[in-house]
């Protein structure tokens, strides 16, 4: 019994040690970045989905730097120019992604400063919706984060979400 205990710790101390970070390689970490999103543009996904792909996007994002003390973006509801019906359950999506980094504690912002970035989101009913989501609506969903005082966004990222 007891060599079965030290086998079993001489196993667990091996494993740890050849998988700790003195066994990465010498030299330069790679450039640019380690993880990439795919941009799934082909699929269309519910909004809790397509939340969850925004907040990924952007927290992954070489843009979207992590600072102590950062001011929040202005955030602007979702440009649309469709039926009110839609437009109640699309317009607070840029704010459900920015609450999202809140509570996963990517962004720790202080709200007297003043912002240096604009969140903001375009959405585009689509004509053509796969069969499977025969009778619901969809839409192109954009979100950018463009810096103050620029007209040319930072970041973009866009994906096709359906309404229930």
């Amino acid at each position: 019994m007891r060599s079965k205990i030290i086998q079993v710790l001489v196993l667990s101390i091996a494993v740890l040690l050849f998988s700790s970070c003195e066994s990465l390689p010498d030299g330069e970490p790679p450039e640019g970045p380690i993880v990439t999103i795919e941009n799934i543009a082909d699929q269309t996904m519910p909004l809790k989905a397509a939340i969850n792909q925004m907040v990924t996007a952007l927290a992954t994002s070489e843009e979207l730097t992590i600072e102590k003390d950062k001011a929040p973006p202005n955030i602007i509801p979702g440009s649309t120019t469709m039926p009110e019906e839609y437009r109640a359950q699309l317009v607070t999506l840029p704010i459900n992604v920015f609450s999202e980094l809140l509570s996963m504690e990517i962004m720790n912002v202080n709200p007297t400063k003043t912002a240096d970035y604009t969140l903001s989101s375009t959405f585009v009913k689509l004509v053509k919706t796969p069969p499977e989501l025969s009778g619901k609506s969809a839409f192109k969903w954009e979100m950018s984060l463009t810096k103050t005082g620029s007209s040319n966004p930072a970041w973009t990222y866009s994906l096709k979400v359906f309404l229930e």
